[in-house]
């Protein structure tokens, strides 16, 4: 089972909703991205949706293919929420 950001301070709801935005800005459909990452058009469905948690590697693969890094979608992964942590 691949890790996934259910650990994260996210809202799955809001996570889909700026995957979803940033797929429409350029222009791409569900299932273009979908194909481009490594996912079924469902899997994205869902993400999109806020149905499903988000497994890291489909994560990276979407900000791969969306041409952006994954803290747009997850802002808990910003690396100054970590510091002073040790």
């Amino acid at each position: 089972m691949a890790a996934n950001v259910a650990h994260l301070d996210y809202d799955r709801q809001t996570t889909g909703e700026r995957l979803r935005r940033r797929r429409q800005e350029i222009g791409l459909t569900q299932s273009e991205v979908a194909w481009m990452a490594g996912i079924t058009q469902a899997a994205l469905s869902n993400y999109e949706n806020g149905k499903r948690d988000l497994p890291i590697p489909s994560l990276l693969a979407l900000a791969g293919v969306l041409r952006t890094t994954p803290m747009e979608f997850i802002p808990a992964l910003q690396p100054d929420r970590f510091e002073g942590l040790e």
